[in-house]
């Protein structure tokens, strides 16, 4: 049985989840009890592409600059994709859960900061540099800028 495996690394915390594949999302490779394919999910600015933190992740410095996709599939031999959490979480929103009866919606996130994603006539919107809703750095809390 092949598996995916998930991480969402938080403001305060990582999550990681393991479950078996989902044929729509992953290629067909024979094989028995493995690890097919892993995402990551994180706060701030990432280049999907590249995998590469472009900023905005404050909570997790040493990933600035650098690409923990990269780092992930050296490691484990396996493709792994990465994008925004906000947005990851739209996409499954969008493939699986609420948001798959409609068009359009907007996913909002509120944790140790304020995260958005956005779906447009059943695509997810990622904007320049994938960045289209990720500016709501300026929030201010009780303790000061959230974000």
């Amino acid at each position: 049985m092949e598996y995916a495996a998930g991480v969402d690394f938080g403001g305060s915390s990582a999550k990681i989840g393991l479950t078996r594949r989902i044929k729509a999302l992953i290629a067909s490779r024979p094989s028995r009890d493995r690890l097919a394919v892993a995402g990551i999910g994180m706060p701030g600015f990432i280049d999907s592409k590249a995998g590469t933190v472009v900023g905005g992740s404050e909570n997790i410095p040493c990933f600035q600059g650098k690409s923990p996709q990269l780092l992930l599939e050296n490691a484990l031999g396996v493709p792994v994709f990465s994008e925004n959490d906000a947005t990851s979480a739209a996409a499954g929103e969008l493939a699986f859960g609420a948001g798959k009866n409609f068009a359009d919606f907007l996913l909002i996130t509120l944790g140790t900061a304020i995260g958005s994603g956005l779906s447009h006539r059943f695509q997810g919107i990622l904007g320049a540099a994938a960045q289209a809703l990720e500016r709501l750095e300026g929030v201010r809390g009780r303790e000061g800028p959230v974000g």
